[in-house]
């Protein structure tokens, strides 16, 4: 090989780097725009799951109103319990979701801290 040869790839070497490099942030970008709308989604289940878990939470507390008024009966009463009981697991399912896709980004970020290391 001669010198320009040499130069030549160089030249070439660079420019796949370059190519790798640009394709590598583009998977990169994708990634966190993936994970940005996962937790989107996520946080929309969290806020409606949470709704859903109040309205339980105060037709229990009306039920159980009723019940002492004699308007209702034990099975309706605990019926709408265990009905609130199933919101409220999934309430906290939607949060932990939530939660789950914020640490994914962060680590897609690198704002994790590395337990191995500290």
């Amino acid at each position: 090989f001669g010198l320009f040869d040499n130069i030549a790839a160089s030249d070439a070497a660079s420019d796949s780097a370059d190519r790798s490099v640009a394709q590598a942030q583009e998977d990169a970008r994708r990634s966190l725009a993936a994970l940005t709308a996962e937790r989107d989604a996520a946080q929309k289940r969290a806020a409606r799951a949470d709704q859903l878990a109040r309205e339980g939470r105060t037709n229990a507390d009306m039920f159980q109103r009723q019940y002492k008024a004699g308007t209702r009966s034990v099975i309706e009463v605990a019926g709408l319990v265990e009905t609130m009981a199933r919101l409220e697991e999934s309430r906290i399912a939607a949060h932990f979701e939530l939660a789950r896709a914020e640490i994914d980004i962060a680590r897609a970020l690198g704002l994790l801290a590395d337990g191995d290391k500290i």
